[in-house]
């Protein structure tokens, strides 16, 4: 169901409230929904949380690879 604030508006004044006072809380809705996530948001963030991950994957990888090729570099060198 789609919000629509002129039908919020026209329902609070039907039920008796005062138009200046509607039209406040009408706003107020208004304000806290665009400070709502959608779903295109929410696949946004995974889509960017998703990325992270393998981008860290991909560098602790290195740094294994890194790390071993230090230690057998070391070995080859002093432990003989």
């Amino acid at each position: 169901m789609i919000y629509s604030s002129l039908q919020a508006f026209d329902e609070l004044v039907a039920s008796g409230m005062p138009e200046q006072q509607a039209r406040a809380v009408v706003a107020t809705q208004e304000r806290g929904r665009s400070e709502l996530a959608t779903k295109a948001d929410v696949e946004l963030l995974r889509k960017d949380m998703e990325r992270l991950f393998w981008r860290g994957i991909a560098i602790l990888g290195t740094g294994i690879l890194a790390a071993t090729g230090i230690i057998i570099g070391a070995i080859a060198a002093f432990g003989s």
